[in-house]
Order: C-alpha cells, then structure tokens, then sequence
C-alpha cells in the first residue's frame, strides 16, 4: 500500500465542501439518502460486465457503505476508499473491519488523487459530480490512476435537480450538467466510449425539518449565507405544504450516470499540452554502445 499511496498535503484553508463535511461527520446519525440510492443504481452498471478489477479506488467514499458493497462483489480485488474530509474517511475506516481488512482508507482528492498513475483498474466515483466546479480537472485526476482500458463509473446531478427549491431561492445549477455536456467533458478528458444515462427521483416530505436535514447532509447550501437561504426554503415549503390538499412538498432530483474507459496503450488523447500517447515500457528500445 506504501508504494501505491503518496503523502498529500491538503490546503491549510480546505475548501467549503471539505469544512462541511467535515463537521458533518461529527454527528451520531448519518444516513445521505440521496448518495445511497445513487450509489446503488451506479453499482448496477456493473452487472453483466465481464470484469474482474485487482484494484478498485471509491473516490467520495463518504462513510464507506460502498466501499463495502464494492468488496463485496470484488472479494479478491484490493478496494481504496478516498474522500477529502478526514473526519469522513475516518467514519469510513471504522466499517473496513481488523481482521482482513476489507478496504483501505486514504485522504485525498480527486482531481489530484494521492495515488500512483495507472493503478487501478476500477474508479467509482459516486455523486462527486456534484461538488466540483472544475469537472475538467476532476475527470483528468481519474483518468491518470487508471490503467490503460480500465473503467471509470460516476454519477452526478442533472439541471433539473431540485427545480422548485432553486425556484424559491434565486440558486443557479452551475455545477450540474447535462447528459450533452458531461459526454463531451469525457471525451475531451481521453475517455473511450462513454455511456450515459438519467434518471429522475422524486422525494415527498410532509415535514420541512426533513427536507432541510437531507439538504444539509447533502451540503448543498453550505455557507455563512445558509441561514437566511433555508429559511427562505422553510417559509415557502411549509407555505406549500399547508396549503396543498396532500400536504407533501415534492423534490425533484435528476440523477446522472456515466461509465467510460481509459485509453488503451499507445492511444493518443488530448491534453493541456497538446497530444499524448502511452507506450509500454517493454516497446521502448534501448540504445547500447
């Protein structure tokens, strides 16, 4: 592992979804119900794969139940959970087990993954999508740990997410993509054949103290200006549920997939610095005098 894994350091000043997380992970109850129901439909593009990964990264492994699924189905693959909030990746470490350790526990982030280039033959990367605002990055930090040819499933949030919440509060979606722009973004990241697809999920709350407590374990509004947003959001929610004959607000969450593959050997790709290829190091000659 000591080979696989290099030290990083973090930034003194963590960025906003890393304090949040981090003070998030000090609470008892922790259940990201949105994360959990994505997780499990980005799973299910593996079944039917023919696909037997040694090594596995869960980038954003949150509080590891992922980890453990991906284990679960890879027995005999080495499985790293990474997440950028420490106290996460602590909580995380806690489900890995002492005896045999069912995965391995690393900080870091991932468009600058603490792990060594082209090591890895599965990247899941589970809702990540929707706390970066620099996808470019993000996706050319997972495409280096990859192997030639492996496979990088992740997920992300749709326009349409959370539609009559923004309504209420003025927010733009400018972190959140659609199936268009985040297939161009793969492909201009190197990555082959890219599949997408979308689903919508619909949550209905009787109580706004739920939907403020799913909003804030999501970490969506994060941010001294938070207080004064949710209660906005309290006031018109609970407006709606008083005055609706169902008495349900209705959330809309619109839920991206993608999976794609790393180049293979030899494949030129497109980079900052102009066109790359790999090439085995058993293809390069040596000159002897």
């Amino acid at each position: 592992m000591s080979k696989l894994v290099h030290n990083q350091d973090l930034p003194n000043q963590p960025p906003l979804w890393r304090r949040h997380f981090d003070a998030l992970a000090k609470q008892s109850t922790l259940t990201f119900p949105m994360h959990a129901v994505v997780g499990e439909r980005l799973l299910e593009r593996l079944d039917g794969l023919n696909f037997a990964p040694k090594r596995v990264l869960d980038v954003g492994c949150g509080l590891g139940h992922h980890a453990l699924a991906l284990h679960q189905r890879f027995p005999q693959a080495q499985i790293i959970a990474m997440d950028w909030s420490q106290a996460m990746a602590h909580k995380a470490a806690k489900k890995r087990g002492w005896w045999r350790r069912r995965f391995e526990v690393v900080v870091g982030d991932g468009a600058h993954p603490p792990i060594q280039p082209h090591s890895v033959d599965l990247v899941f990367a589970n809702f990540v999508l929707a706390y970066t605002d620099e996808a470019d990055a993000l996706l050319k930090g997972l495409r280096g740990v990859l192997k030639p040819s492996g496979l990088l499933l992740l997920s992300g949030l749709g326009p349409d997410t959370l539609a009559r919440e923004r309504e209420l509060l003025g927010v733009e979606h400018h972190r959140w993509f659609d199936v268009q722009q985040l297939g161009s973004l793969l492909t201009a990241g190197g990555f082959n054949e890219p599949v997408l697809d979308t689903d919508w999920v619909r949550l209905s709350y009787e109580k706004t103290s739920v939907l403020e407590n799913d909003l804030d374990q999501i970490g969506l509004w994060p941010g001294p200006e938070a207080l004064a947003q949710q209660q906005t959001l309290r006031d018109g929610v609970s407006q709606a549920i008083e005055s609706d004959t169902q008495k349900a607000w209705s959330s809309t969450w619109e839920c991206m997939y993608a999976s794609a593959f790393a180049p293979d050997e030899g494949q030129t790709i497109k980079a900052d610095q102009g066109t790359l290829a790999s090439i085995p190091i058993d293809q390069i000659g040596i000159r002897r005098r």
